[in-house]
């Protein structure tokens, strides 16, 4: 007789802790922060796509606009970099919304070790092509309504400590004490 209460008892265990975290609210994204590595690793290396340059290839793509900061102006190798990295995103996403990105060059106020971060500006639920109860960051959930869901914001911030040694080159081949800008901005 216990042998059979046992699948019973298991089954209604598991119904509850389903219906149970149906009904619980949804964890917003938080900034994702590029911590400085105690070694550096070297002969890792990104290649940009092969219809990247020369795209004879007709693939969706989307249209990237970047706001560039004070810090970036100050360092323009810098924005360089940054540009050639959301050129390599544009040939990779596609979204027929204009995808924008506040983009932040200064000293962290995250801490000397951080790199940098990342985040969605937003999140929605429950709009048109969105599944119901789902929270999506910005920039995806204008792609899946097909409109922008927050007109003259930006969908993403990211900010990188001006006072980290980077390698700003676009050719994927950074010296060993330097870190490769272009990897961290396409490492998420």
């Amino acid at each position: 007789m216990k042998c059979s209460k046992v699948p019973l008892v298991a089954s209604f265990l598991l119904l509850v802790a389903v219906v149970g975290t149906r009904n619980q609210p949804q964890v917003q994204s938080r900034d994702v922060h590029y911590l400085r590595g105690t070694g550096r690793t070297v002969d890792v290396k990104i290649p940009p796509p092969l219809h990247f340059r020369n795209r004879q290839i007709d693939l969706p793509t989307s249209k990237i606009t970047v706001t560039y900061d004070d810090g970036f102006h100050r360092n323009p190798v810098a924005k360089v970099a940054f540009q050639y990295a959301v050129d390599l995103l544009q040939s990779e996403i596609a979204s027929k919304v204009e995808i924008r990105v506040e983009a932040i060059f200064q000293p962290s106020l995250l801490g000397e070790n951080t790199l940098g971060s990342a985040a969605p500006n937003g999140a929605y639920v429950n709009f048109d092509h969105g599944m119901p109860n789902v929270w999506y960051c910005s920039a995806l959930a204008d792609k899946l309504s097909g409109i922008d869901e927050n007109p003259g914001q930006p969908d993403i911030r990211a900010s990188f400590n001006s006072n980290q040694d980077f390698y700003f080159g676009t050719d994927s081949n950074p010296p060993a004490n330097k870190y490769d800008f272009v990897r961290r901005l396409l490492w998420r």
